[in-house]
C-alpha cells in the first residue's frame, strides 16, 4: 500500500454533499470511521448543533467493512450509505460539508479501524486543499461532543501556532438508568485506569504523558504528511500514531471541550474500552474492580530519567543509577547500545535527550510497565491506587467512594496545562 498514492485514494467511491465551492476555506476536517454503526446520523447531528466556527468544516465519514463480512453487515452498510446520502442532501448545514467514502470489502488482513482512519485522513490531507494549514480531527461514530467542540479546536490551533497536534479531553458516557450499576462502575474504573496510567507516565518527566484515544485527537494537516500518516493497525493505531507527534516535542492538551465516547461492550478489538468493559461485566457484579499499575513502577523509571545528564556525561546507562529491577530490564533490551547511538548522533545534552526518546519512547514505557507487572509489581485495584495518587497530589476534596475518585481524577486531569515544557528545551 503506497503511503499517499493518488491511485489508492481514488480507488474508493466518494459522495460529496454540501458547499463544495468553499473547499479552500476548510480549516477543520473531521474524520469518522463507521463499521456497521446503527446511529451514525446521531454524531453528525451532534456536530451540526455545535457552536459555529469561523471557517467551514468538512466531515469525512468512512463507511467500511472487511471482505467476508456477513450478508447482514453488507446489506446494512449499503442501506446506511443510501440513507446518509439522501438525508444529508435534504438538510441544510450552512457551514458543514460532507464526504461519504464507500470502503467496502476491505482486505481482511488489514481491515480495521486503523485502515478506515487512514482512508479518511489520507483523503482529507491530500485531496482537499486549504489556504491555511488545516487540522485533521479524529472522532468515532458512537461519540457525542460538547457544543464548543469545533470552536475550541479551531481556537486551540490558532492560539498555539507551533503545535503539531493535541489530545482532546474526553469523558465516557455514563447513565446508570439505562446501563445499570455494573456498566457504570466498569466504565468509571476503566477511565480512571486510563487517566492514572497517563498521569504516571507524565510524572516520570518523559514527553509522553498524553492520552492516545482515537476518538479524541487532532493533528495539523502538514504534520500528518511529514510524519507519515496513519498506520493500518487493527487496534492501538492511535497510540502508535500520536507517539510520533509526541517525539517531536510539540504536542498539547485541549482541555476546554469534551468528547463523550460510548461505554458500550465490544469484542471488535483485543483491547480498549469494549474489552475492559466485557471483562468486568463478565463478573456481573457492581463491586468487581479493574486492576491497574502500581505507582512505584513509574517512580523507579522517573528517578532514572531525571539523571539523564549523568548518563550523557558518563556515556553509560548505569550512571543514571537505575534500581535493580529497572537495571535488569535495561540490560535485557541492550539499553547501552541505544544510549551509545543517541550520544553519537548528538552535539550536546539537549540533542541527546531528543535522540534518547526516539528509542526510549511511549512503547518502551509501556513494555517496561507490563514487564514490571509480570515480574515483581503485582497489579492493584484501581480505586485504591487513584486514592493514593490524589492524596500525594494534596487533593483536599472528599475521596470516600468511587464516584468521588472518578470526579476528582477527572477534575485533576482537566486542570493540567495545555502545554508541558518541551523535552527539547530541558
Amino acid at each position: 500500500m503506497k503511503r499517499f498514492s493518488p491511485e489508492w485514494i481514488a480507488s474508493y467511491r466518494k459522495f460529496q454533499i454540501g458547499s463544495w465551492n468553499s473547499r479552500d476555506e476548510f480549516f477543520l476536517k473531521v474524520i469518522i470511521p463507521s463499521l456497521n454503526e446503527p446511529d451514525i446520523l446521531g454524531v453528525l447531528e451532534c456536530l451540526s448543533q455545535c457552536d459555529k466556527p469561523r471557517y467551514p468544516v468538512l466531515v469525512v465519514v468512512v463507511l467500511n467493512y472487511p471482505e467476508g463480512s456477513t450478508r447482514k453487515v453488507e446489506k446494512a452498510s449499503k442501506l446506511q450509505l443510501e440513507v446518509l446520502k439522501e438525508t444529508l442532501k435534504h438538510r441544510t448545514y450552512q457551514w458543514l460539508s460532507f464526504t461519504i467514502i464507500e470502503a467496502f470489502d476491505l482486505p481482511k488482513k488489514k481491515a480495521g479501524v486503523g485502515l478506515a482512519r487512514k482512508i479518511g485522513m489520507d483523503y482529507a490531507a491530500t485531496e482537499i486543499d486549504s489556504e491555511k494549514d488545516s487540522v485533521l480531527v479524529c472522532l468515532d461514530a458512537d461519540c457525542r461532543v460538547a457544543s464548543n467542540y469545533l470552536t475550541s479546536i479551531e481556537a486551540h490551533f490558532d492560539q498555539f501556532p507551533n503545535i503539531h497536534g493535541c489530545s482532546i479531553f474526553f469523558s465516557h458516557t455514563r447513565n446508570e438508568e439505562t446501563s445499570g450499576p455494573c456498566q457504570t462502575s466498569a466504565i468509571e474504573q476503566y477511565e480512571m485506569h486510563l487517566r492514572l496510567y497517563t498521569d504516571f507516565v507524565r510524572s516520570t518527566g518523559a514527553p509522553f504523558g498524553f492520552h492516545t484515544v482515537g476518538s479524541s485527537m487532532a493533528v495539523r494537516n502538514s504534520k500528518y504528511l511529514d510524519f507519515g500518516g496513519m498506520n493500518v493497525r487493527k487496534a492501538g493505531e492511535d497510540f502508535y500514531f500520536l507517539q510520533k507527534f509526541m517525539k517531536a516535542g510539540q504536542f498539547s492538551r485541549l482541555q476546554k471541550t469534551t468528547v463523550y465516547p460510548s461505554s458500550r461492550v465490544s469484542t471488535r478489538v483485543p483491547f480498549g474500552t469494549g474489552k475492559a468493559m466485557l471483562e468486568v461485566l463478565n463478573g456481573n457484579h457492581p463491586d468487581a474492580e479493574i486492576e491497574t499499575y502500581r505507582s512505584d513502577i513509574f517512580t523507579i523509571l522517573g528517578d532514572w530519567l531525571n539523571r539523564l545528564d549523568q548518563v550523557y556525561s558518563s556515556q553509560n546507562y548505569i550512571a543514571g543509577e537505575p534500581s535493580k529491577e529497572l537495571g535488569l530490564y535495561l540490560e535485557s533490551i541492550n539499553a547501552q547500545k541505544h544510549i551509545a547511538a543517541a550520544i553519537k548522533n548528538s552535539s550536546d545534552f539537549s540533542s541527546f535527550r531528543r535522540q534518547f526518546y526516539h528509542f526510549f519512547d511511549a512503547f518502551f514505557i509501556m513494555k517496561w510497565a507490563n514487564h514490571a507487572q509480570r515480574t515483581w509489581a503485582n497489579p492493584v485495584p484501581v480505586n485504591s491506587e487513584v486514592r493514593k495518587f490524589l492524596i500525594n497530589q494534596n487533593w483536599d476534596k472528599p475521596l470516600d467512594n468511587q464516584g468521588d475518585l472518578f470526579s476528582a481524577l477527572s477534575e485533576y486531569d482537566r486542570a493540567l496545562p495545555c502545554l508541558d515544557k518541551s523535552f527539547s528545551d530541558k
